[in-house]
Formats: C-alpha cells, structure tokens, sequence
C-alpha cells in the first residue's frame, strides 16, 4: 500500500473517532483500542472500493467533467428552481423545505404511501398501475429494468421506505439538536427510490428529464468538489414531491453504475465500523443506535468548504468565538434566522456571501440553524462545562449569578486578582476542578468570554452573567441529542447529583453520630458545675460589666471567669481591692476582691470537685494555684472548607 493511502485511512479513523468520542462523551480504555486498530484493514478496503469506481467513471464516458462542475439546485423565490450561483446572487433566503406533519408515526404512514406511488412513476412502462399491486411486482431490493422515469437509465432499484430504527437515529443525530420534538418533519428520504446509468453522460440526460417530468425542489451534486466526503463516494439526490393526496417529499437517487456497485461491496465494511463504535462509546449511557448513525454519517457527509471554515474565523475575530457571535449578532436565542445572520455577515464584510454560507449551516433546509450547526464542538463542550456545574452546585446557587460565581471562585480553588472578575489563567484552575484540561478549559473560556473580539482591550475576563448564561443552553440546544444520550441512561448531571447528594448525606450521619457525645461531654461539665454551685449556697454569681470592668482597671472576664464566691459569715461589705499587677500572684486565702467579687480559695478548693481535666469549674488547676483558664474541654472544630471552598455552616465540607 501506498503511504498517502495509509495516511489517508489513518486520518478518516481519527477523524470518526474524535467526533463520535466527543459527542459520545466516552473514553475506551487501553484494552479497547486494539478494536480501533482493526477498523484500519476494513476502512482501507472501503476505500479502495471507490478508487476503483472513481477511476471507472473517469474512463467510461464524457460526462466525469460536467459532473464536477455542475451546480446544485435550489428553490428561491417562491418556487423558482435556480442553480446556486444565481441564487446567491440575489442574496434572498432560500424557500424552505420540510414535510407537512411532524407526527412521527403519520409519517411512517405517508411514506408507505408515498413510496408505493413513487415506484409507480418510476418503474412500470405502460401506463398507471395499481398502488396496492406494485409492492408484488418490484419488492424491495429488487431492480426494475429501463425504468419510465427516464429512458436513459439501466435500470431503477427499490430500498423501500426507511427503516423505523435509521429514520429516528437520524432525526435523533442531524435535527435533534436544534428542532427538539420537530426533528421529524425535517426526514425527507423516507420514500426513496435509485436510478443507475452507464456513464456520466447518461446520468446528465436522465437528470434532464427527471427535472421536466417531476416536480423537482432542490438537487445536491456530490460530485461537485463542494459536496464531496471523507470516503470519496458521489452520487446526485434529487427531491420531488408526490401527491399522495397530501404533499409528501420523496427522493431519487441519481448514481453511475460503478458507484453503485462499489456501495453495495463497500455496505459490509461500513456495518463492521458501525458495530465497532457502538460496542466502544455506548458504555457511558449513549445510544448505540445513534452511534451507528454518527459513524456512516461522518463517512458519508459532506466536508465542510473552506470558504464556511474562513467566515467562522473571521466570526471568532471579530466577536472573540462563534459562540459570542452568536449572543451578540445572532440573538442568541435556540435557531438564528436569515435575517440576522445577513447582519452578522454584513458586520465581517461578507454580505455578499450570505446565501452560500446559509445553506452551508442550514442542515434542516428549514430557514435556520442552531448554534449546534454553527459551532459542533462548541456545543458539546458548553453542555459538559453545564452538567458539571449542574451536578456539583445547589439549586439555590444556580439561581443566582452571584452566588455560583463565588462558588466556583472560592479561595480554596483560586484567589481572584480582581473580585467579580475572572482571568483565563484563575478560570484554568476553576475548570481543573470540574474535570477539564487547560486546552478545553481555554476552549470553554473563549466560549463564555463575551466582551471578546478585536475591539477590545486584554485581559480577557468572565463575569457572573457569563457563567449564569450557560443556564439558557437546555433552552438553546436538546442537551440529549447533542450527547447521543439514551432516554433510558442516567445523564453526568444526574450523577453527579447523586454522587453529592451521597456525600451530603453521609456527613449528616456522621454529624448526628458526633452529636450523643459531645452532649455527653457538656452534660457532665454543667452538672459538676451546678453540684459545686449547690454544695456552697452562699456563692454569689455575678456578671462582669463594663462599668465594673472600667472602675477596677481590669480586663473583661470571660463567662467561665466571671463566677466568684463570697467568704462564708461575712456581713459587712467588700472593699475594693487596689490594682495590682498581672503577674502578681494572690496568696491563699486573703479574699482579695477581684473586679467581679472576692474569691475565698477555701470554699473555692471545696467547690473543685469534679471538673474535668483536674480544672476546677472557674478555670483553675486544682491545686487552688494560680488563676489561669484551661481550654475548654468541648471539642473545638475549625470550619473546614470544601472541594470549592465554601465553608459549611455546622463545620463540615460539602462532599461532591
């Protein structure tokens, strides 16, 4: 083999695995990447499959180079079927393109109606035939020999109506996104329906024909170097509508006889890589289903033109990423309408342009897109740094912007060089907690950074309506179509609640564990003090005040200093003591007054009973030594703070 077809295999592989692992949100692990390994002799062969048909075609006819530069069709103005070139010229949006019901099971019935008239204007020469018959006649996968639609194909091919499996994967996978429950009325290749030719010159007369017999909505030419994909493979589809009685979109597929035949070899192949990625990224709640879809889609897309790829940098130039491109000049709402996007393309001096672009992001051909059209990778990376958050923050916190700023921001993750404020390098370190690496964390940043662009003046920094605007993503996007996520799996979200909700729960067990015993602890502390308070009924308790505390020159004591006893059968009244020194020791027994009453060291000693520690219930040792206060024997615990520095209130972290 070849090293540019080896690098080539290598980079499509790479290429389907980046996209489906990112939308997938799955990791394989070591042991599973030998299956990948393996999908490099089957893709190869694939391959392979459609050089051999490209070269064919080349050398079988003189229509190859009228395909390659042949335009697609498109209807504007109401109706008027125009190649793409005139049609962007008059800078007008194109007319949209959608079945009548969104309904998905009256779809599915339509289609088998649609399908069976569909088969009737192809096939039978002869005259109109029975609907209910022609099932009978030209069953599915069967070939129907010099087809009526066009006499200048070999023969037409019947697939049948779509699955009911391919048609909700792909619903699920390309409308999802953006049209949530509608995503099915945007399925128009339910009733389909080929046709083969020799040659490219063939092909072109048959495509003239079909346009005057039919009523032709739009034509794709993925022979154009515009439409071509990953695997190299072209065809033409044309859309029609069908009256069955109701309007029904139905599709032709338009292919030369080498094309058809390299399909139908390479069909094995594709299977093999499909089941290899549901069997590798399904693990984590997607949909293998949707897997499957993904990885043939990405085989068989169109490559995005270089032209879309240079406007959506200068976007990013001139509004710091796409994604403030879209809140600034977009609305910033779930689709962005033509209107606005002519005002966007205007504003990077693209008008001109607009057209080309919109159909570009317009995947749906419905008149709009979705961020998700306009920024794939975006998308997903906004919807992981939202279930993150999510998951580890309290509802009360999601409600207020500056509650889950400062959450996020504590002093445990980061210390902020400017309070409301935070740089890309402090937004790393807030992101190393959620999971992220510096490069998707840089990503995410620039994302969320909506004072960006080349009017404005570094640092760049988020602020809490920021990080709060990431709440409008389920309104902007289906966050499960976006992930594949199957309906009956467990979002990141919800676990991560889970795995909080657990962690809050166990410290509350172990809170209520804590509390038997330090009650305990009090309950014998305040009985030896009220037994030494009864043992000696003419101890006086009073409380310091400030006055006092002033008149006498002393300190404050605190309130376990502030209870003192007066000396048994005395009657007549104190005298102030004079001041003395701190350090100056008090000799046993003199009834020296204190700023809070005398102290008689002997009823003192008597009323020492049982404090803990050897300490009496003043504070003293228990030798009736020197005055000072022993620590308190309740445990004394520190706020500790959690995984995003905020201090708990009872003393302990917050688990997630």
């Amino acid at each position: 083999k070849s090293r540019s077809c080896i690098e080539s295999v290598d980079h499509i592989l790479s290429t389907v695995n980046q996209i489906v692992a990112m939308r997938a949100n799955c990791t394989p692990e070591e042991s599973q990447l030998n299956a990948l390994r393996d999908l490099m002799e089957p893709l190869s062969a694939l391959m392979q499959e459609y050089k051999d048909a490209a070269r064919d075609a080349e050398l079988s006819g003189e229509g190859a180079e009228w395909l390659r530069n042949a335009q697609c069709m498109r209807l504007f103005h109401d109706g008027c079927l125009m190649e793409d070139l005139d049609g962007w010229h008059e800078c007008t949006q194109p007319d949209t393109l959608m079945q009548t019901v969104d309904d998905f099971d009256v779809l599915m019935e339509l289609a088998a109606k649609a399908q069976a008239q569909l088969l009737l204007k192809v096939g039978p020469e002869g005259g109109e035939g029975d609907a209910d018959k022609i099932g009978k006649r030209w069953p599915m996968g069967a070939k129907w020999n010099h087809p009526r639609a066009t006499k200048k194909a070999q023969f037409a091919y019947n697939p049948g109506i779509k699955p009911r499996g391919s048609a909700v994967a792909k619903a699920f996978v390309r409308f999802g996104p953006s049209e949530r429950e509608n995503r099915y009325r945007h399925l128009l290749d339910l009733a389909r329906c080929g046709l083969v030719f020799a040659d490219g010159a063939m092909l072109r007369e048959g495509l003239n024909q079909i346009i005057d017999r039919f009523e032709v909505i739009q034509v794709l030419n993925y022979y154009n170097k515009d439409h071509q994909n990953l695997l190299g493979q072209k065809h033409i589809e044309v859309l029609i509508v069908l009256k069955c009685p109701e309007p029904f979109i139905c599709e032709l597929r338009l292919e030369e006889m080498s094309y058809f035949i390299a399909r139908e070899k390479a069909s094995p192949h594709i299977e093999k890589i499909q089941k290899t990625m549901a069997n590798l990224y399904s693990g984590n709640g997607a949909d293998p289903l949707a897997i499957e879809y993904l990885a043939s889609w990405i085989l068989h897309r169109p490559k995005e033109n270089h032209s879309v790829t240079v406007f959506k940098k200068h976007l990013s130039r001139r509004f710091g990423s796409t994604v403030a491109a879209w809140r600034k000049a977009m609305g910033g709402g779930n689709q962005a309408p033509f209107t606005k996007f002519r005002e966007a393309c205007q504003d990077v001096n693209m008008r001109h342009r607009t057209v080309e672009f919109f159909q570009s992001l317009d995947a749906t051909f419905a008149g709009n897109f979705s961020l998700f059209e306009l920024d794939p990778e975006a998308a997903v990376l906004l919807v992981k740094f939202y279930w993150r958050i999510c998951g580890l923050a309290t509802p009360e916190q999601l409600e207020d912007p500056e509650r889950l700023f400062a959450r996020l921001t504590a002093k445990s993750v980061v210390k902020l060089k400017h309070p409301g404020r935070m740089e890309a390098h402090e937004f790393r370190r807030v992101a190393k907690v959620l999971g992220f690496e510096d490069a998707d964390s840089d990503r995410v940043f620039q994302f969320l950074d909506s004072h960006g662009g080349e009017a404005h003046e570094p640092p760049a920094t988020l602020t809490p309506n920021d990080i709060a605007w990431l709440k409008k993503i389920p309104q902007i996007l289906c966050v499960e179509c976006v992930m594949l996520r199957d309906s009956t799996a467990t979002s990141e979200m919800e676990s991560l609640r889970a795995i909080n909700m657990s962690g809050r729960a166990q410290q509350n067990q172990g809170r209520r564990a804590r509390m038997p015993h330090e009650v305990s602890r009090a309950g014998s502390r305040s009985s030896s003090l009220s037994g030494a308070i009864r043992s000696k009924p003419n101890i006086v308790v009073k409380r310091a005040s400030s006055v006092g505390g002033s008149a006498s020159g002393s300190r404050p004591q605190s309130a376990r200093n502030s209870i003192s006893s007066k000396q048994s059968g005395t009657s007549q009244r104190p005298q102030a003591a004079p001041m003395r020194s701190a350090n100056q020791p008090v000799a046993k027994g003199s009834g020296q007054r204190t700023s809070v009453g005398t102290v008689d060291t002997g009823a003192a000693s008597q009323a020492s009973t049982a404090a803990p520690g050897g300490a009496t219930a003043w504070g003293e040792d228990s030798d009736g030594g020197s005055a000072r206060q022993t620590k308190p024997s309740a445990a004394v615990t520190r706020p500790r703070s959690n995984s995003f520095g905020e201090e708990s209130s009872d003393g302990d972290s917050d688990t997630f």
